[in-house]
């Protein structure tokens, strides 16, 4: 039930119940006046009749039958009865009955032998007892017995009458309040409560229609009309700042592939303009000394071959990058492959005197492409036995669970190295295609890159940072479950590098 109906049910109730309050105590008061009105005027024809009677009774005591037939006539509907002092009865007109049950009430009957005046009610009769003289020596009663039909009737007239009437000014009181409640409350209210909910859709252009007179509701609607308004001011220039900022940002973004496509152009120009230069120089020579010796020409043509598989590795390295590519996932045990990885740069890291430590390996499963992750690891060792040119030593630590971001835990495997770390002012530039530190004929800039793009594809992300102690650590954290593995990576994983 809505409040507006409670309102006017409960407001029905109170008026319908005071109406009946009130109808009952006037109801009561019309009683007690009818009833009191009918005992005196019952005993105003007792005491004519008493009067009459003891003349009558003087002058001919054999015609009082016909006397008091004469005497009622004045109200047929009284029994009038004369008793002597015993209570027997004399003379009586009217019903014998009704006299019978007045010598038989015990109560009046010893109002009667006290010999005074008595007015008695019953729940059908008024009775109304005078003494009168019957002769000189002789005494008796006059009994005069009113029924309250006439009484009973116009009582229960009036309680139908009150009924009625409190059943129709309940029903008047009942449309009146709906019609109030309906136009100045229920329709207003149901007007703002739609307005609400045009809001909660988006429709700030909804206004409220007001409420006649001046007053809570008027104001609400009107306030209400105030915010909306507001509001749809509002809603109008944040679009507004909203396509300014988008185009701003279409702006910036249009710079910044311009300019990644600028770089990454200077990079690959950079990148395969040596050794074009070289073959240039190199085949210029052979085409220039077509006699010189045969031992120089061989190491002509050598140049030009290395330094056209280097192009080729650039252009393949190349594709690998911007190649879409789906993991095949399935469980690795990381030590099996951290074993691979370590035999396959053993040669590299002996000629350049770099040791591994792998104490801190903790062995266990990945979820993970066994080949995109062993290139990774691959690409990690190599960097770090490069970063030790004169020596050093490779430690390769492990930790199930390490981290737990947004309720997902994560694995780490971390590679440290103890050469000369990376410069600070290089180190949130590492992962950029072509960035690279390394001499031009070590590398193309495009392998952390790599490991990056496939780290995130498995719902990962690496972490760099500088060791105070010297040396550079690159960390790899990977989902360490199965339905992790399928989410992308947390949106506070793009922090990846620290100095």
């Amino acid at each position: 039930m809505s409040p507006s109906s409670k309102l006017v049910l409960l407001t029905t109730i109170l008026v319908m119940a005071a109406v009946a309050v009130e109808g009952f105590v006037l109801l009561g008061q019309r009683e007690e006046i009818l009833q009191t009105a009918t005992r005196n005027e019952t005993l105003a024809r007792a005491q004519i009749m008493q009067a009459a009677i003891e003349s009558q009774y003087l002058n001919d005591r054999t015609s009082l039958p016909e006397f008091l037939n004469t005497l009622r006539k004045s109200s047929e509907n009284d029994t009038v009865a004369v008793l002597d002092e015993s209570g027997a009865i004399i003379s009586i007109s009217g019903e014998p009955s009704l006299a019978t049950n007045l010598v038989g009430d015990t109560e009046l009957k010893t109002e009667i032998g006290q010999n005074r005046p008595t007015q008695m009610s019953r729940q059908d009769y008024v009775f109304t007892v005078l003494p009168i003289r019957l002769g000189s020596d002789r005494r008796g009663m006059l009994a005069v017995i009113h029924p309250l039909a006439s009484l009973q009737s116009q009582i229960r007239y009036a309680r139908r009458s009150l009924i009625i009437a409190t059943m129709l000014v309940t029903l008047a009181t009942f449309v009146i309040i709906l019609f109030v409640t309906n136009r100045f409350l229920t329709q207003p209210l149901e007007n703002i409560l739609a307005g609400t909910e045009a809001f909660g859709s988006g429709d700030l252009d909804f206004r409220v229609v007001a409420p006649h007179g001046r007053g809570a509701l008027f104001r609400l609607t009107m306030a209400f009309n105030r915010m909306a308004d507001r509001l749809a001011t509002q809603r109008h220039e944040a679009e507004q700042k909203a396509e300014e900022q988008l185009a701003l940002e279409r702006q910036l973004r249009q710079n910044e592939r311009l300019a990644m496509v600028g770089r990454l152009a200077a990079s690959i120009a950079h990148e395969i303009g040596a050794p074009l230069n070289v073959i240039d120089g190199r085949a210029e020579q052979l085409m220039m000394q077509p006699k010189a010796a045969l031992e120089r020409r061989q190491r002509n043509l050598t140049i030009i071959r290395a330094q056209t598989k280097r192009i080729e590795r650039i252009v393949r390295q190349l594709l690998t990058f911007v190649r879409p590519f789906e993991a095949s996932r399935q469980n690795v045990e990381l030590q099996s492959l951290i074993t691979e990885v370590i035999e396959l740069v053993e040669p590299d890291a002996k000629n350049s005197n770099v040791k591994f430590d792998i104490s801190g390996l903790k062995n266990f499963n990945l979820f993970a492409d066994a080949e995109l992750i062993r290139q990774v690891f691959l690409n990690l060792s190599m960097n770090a036995i490069q970063a030790m040119p004169v020596g050093g030593t490779l430690r390769i630590i492990s930790e199930q669970d390490a981290v737990k971001k947004n309720g997902d835990l994560f694995t780490s495997v971390q590679f440290a190295d103890t050469g000369e770390g990376i410069p600070p002012e290089q180190i949130n530039y590492v992962f950029e295609p072509f960035f690279t530190t390394k001499r031009v004929s070590e590398g193309t800039g495009l392998g952390l890159a790599i490991c990056q793009r496939i780290v995130e594809k498995h719902g990962g992300w690496i972490y760099v940072t500088n060791d105070p102690n010297g040396g550079a650590s690159f960390t790899i954290y990977l989902p360490s479950s199965e339905k992790q593995a399928e989410k992308a990576p947390p949106e506070d994983a793009n922090v990846t590098t620290e100095l």
